[in-house]
C-alpha cells in the first residue's frame, strides 16, 4: 500500500511535469479556461510541495520503506526545481517560429497585456491576456504606413480584428513608434501599441 501511495505521487509529479512542458500546445485553445487551468497548476505546484515536505518528514522519523521515499523525494524534487527556474517549460517553442521583424505591445488595466508580432514570412499573431488568452493570427502586408491583415483566424469567434493598422510616431504609448489599430478610415484616435522592436527595413522573406 505505502508502494502504492509512491507510485501516485511519482506519477502526478510526471503528469504535472509533461503537462507544464506542454504549455504551448494547450494554452491558446483553452482561450478564458487558460486562467483557472493556470490556477489549478499552483494548486498542484503547493500540493507537490507539501508531499515533498512530508516524505521528507517520513524519511527522519521511519527507516521501512526509506528507499521509495528517496525515489518519490529526487523525482518530485527535480520536478519542482525544473518547473520553477522554466515556468513555460524547458524548451522555447517559439523559437521555431519565423523571426520577428516587428513587436508592438501595450499594458492595460489589470496587467491585461496586448502584444502584436509581424514575422519574417509575412504571417503576425496578436495575442491578449486578460482573464484569459485571445489570440489572433494571419497574413499581412504593409504598404507605406499602414499594415494590412488578412486571412485572419481566431480562437474566440466573439473578438473583433482589426483589419488593417497605421505606423505612426507614438501619442500615447511610451515608445517613439507605435501601431495604431483603426476602425475605419476617418478613426482619428484607434487603439495603440508601442513598438518594441522594428526591423521591417531589413529585407523579409518573399
Amino acid at each position: 500500500m505505502r508502494k502504492i501511495k509512491y507510485k501516485i505521487l511519482i506519477g502526478i509529479s510526471i503528469i504535472f511535469f509533461l503537462f507544464v512542458n506542454t504549455t504551448y500546445f494547450w494554452e491558446t485553445p483553452l482561450g478564458a479556461w487558460a486562467i483557472p487551468i493556470f490556477l489549478i497548476e499552483l494548486g498542484l505546484y503547493a500540493g507537490l510541495m507539501v508531499a515533498l515536505l512530508w516524505l521528507l518528514y517520513k524519511v527522519v522519523v521511519q527507516t521501512p520503506g526509506r528507499r521509495q521515499r528517496l525515489i518519490a523525494i529526487s523525482i518530485i524534487t527535480s520536478v519542482l526545481l525544473l518547473v520553477y527556474y522554466r515556468p513555460q517549460g524547458l524548451i522555447d517553442f517559439t523559437k521555431y517560429e519565423a523571426a520577428d521583424v516587428l513587436i508592438a505591445a501595450q499594458e492595460g488595466t489589470a496587467n491585461c497585456r496586448t502584444t502584436l508580432r509581424l514575422k519574417a514570412d509575412h504571417t503576425f499573431k496578436e495575442r491578449s491576456v486578460c482573464f484569459g488568452i485571445e489570440e489572433t493570427t494571419g497574413t499581412y502586408r504593409i504598404q507605406n504606413d499602414t499594415i494590412y491583415f488578412s486571412n485572419i483566424h481566431q480562437n474566440n469567434p466573439e473578438s473583433k480584428q482589426h483589419t488593417f493598422a497605421l505606423i505612426r510616431p507614438s501619442k500615447y504609448a511610451a515608445t517613439p513608434m507605435s501601431v495604431v489599430y483603426l476602425k475605419h478610415a476617418k478613426d482619428s484616435i484607434g487603439y495603440e501599441l508601442g513598438i518594441t522592436k522594428n526591423e521591417l527595413n531589413k529585407k523579409l522573406h518573399p
